[in-house]
């Protein structure tokens, strides 16, 4: 995201599963760095999106009676990215921008895509007369399912598959980029000896005559080796082999005639 996409994002401003509204509040109080923590914890496992903060969340106008009178000071970017950091399991990075409208600054909040595995919670936090406003190992996602409206919820069996796609997406996403990367300057000849090298080798099947021939020379072979071993003088004489090959699955037989 750059500011040019923050501006139009504000004066299209719609909430979605990949954009979160919020209205003003103080990102150094306990009761703000939960909402940055949830918000921001809920787009990353969501797979990416945007956290705006300055307007109200029900009717989507500029919520101007609370707004700080320094924004890029109270939101600083080094501070937000302190504070999502401290409470994820898996540190990701956060982008700030401050767009204007009618005069005025806001804040949003671009998460990127490409998570791997979810991002949980890594500590508890509470706020006045020791309310849990985080709980440790807690996993938030943008979700349906808690009261029909999108927000940002602590992860239920329902979202399980959704966030589970996401992961596994994204991990086939990264196995191909990593394949691209590493073979965009192979040719054909060096992809033909790698699979060589890498798959088992596979003889070409023999083909019907020439099993037969390798029947018949068996045959031959055991028929002198039995007249061998009976130290046997045949007269000269005249022979006739015929070789047979079943193919397919063969039931089990019983010889219903002797000689």
């Amino acid at each position: 995201m750059d500011i040019e996409q923050a501006n139009y994002l504000i004066r299209t401003l719609s909430e979605t599963r990949s954009t979160e509204v919020k209205t003003w509040f103080d990102p150094t109080l306990p009761e703000g760095k939960a909402k940055l923590v949830k918000g921001l914890h809920a787009l990353r496992n969501f797979d990416g999106g945007s956290l705006v903060i300055g307007f109200d969340d029900e009717t989507l106008l500029p919520d101007i009676d609370t707004a700080p009178a320094d924004v890029v000071r109270t939101f600083h970017a080094d501070a937000v990215q302190e504070t999502v950091s401290h409470y994820s399991s898996d540190p990701f990075d956060v982008e700030l921008h401050y767009p204007e409208l009618d005069g005025r600054t806001y804040v949003v909040i671009a998460v990127p895509s490409g998570i791997l595995s979810p991002v949980a919670v890594t500590r508890d936090l509470f706020g006045k007369n020791e309310k849990r406003l985080l709980t440790c190992n807690d996993i938030y996602f943008r979700t349906l399912q808690s009261n029909n409206r999108v927000s940002s919820s602590k992860v239920t069996h329902k979202d399980l598959p959704d966030l589970i796609r996401v992961c596994f997406d994204n991990r086939e996403a990264d196995i191909g980029a990593f394949i691209r990367r590493h073979l965009s300057g192979l040719t054909s000849e060096h992809i033909a000896v790698l699979s060589e090298a890498l798959l088992p080798s596979r003889e070409p099947r023999p083909s019907l005559d020439d099993q037969l021939e390798a029947l018949l020379d068996d045959g031959e072979k055991r028929y002198a080796a039995r007249v061998a071993q009976r130290n046997l003088t045949l007269p000269p004489h005249g022979s006739m082999e015929v070789a047979l090959v079943l193919t397919g699955t063969v039931p089990p037989t019983a010889p219903t005639l002797t000689s």
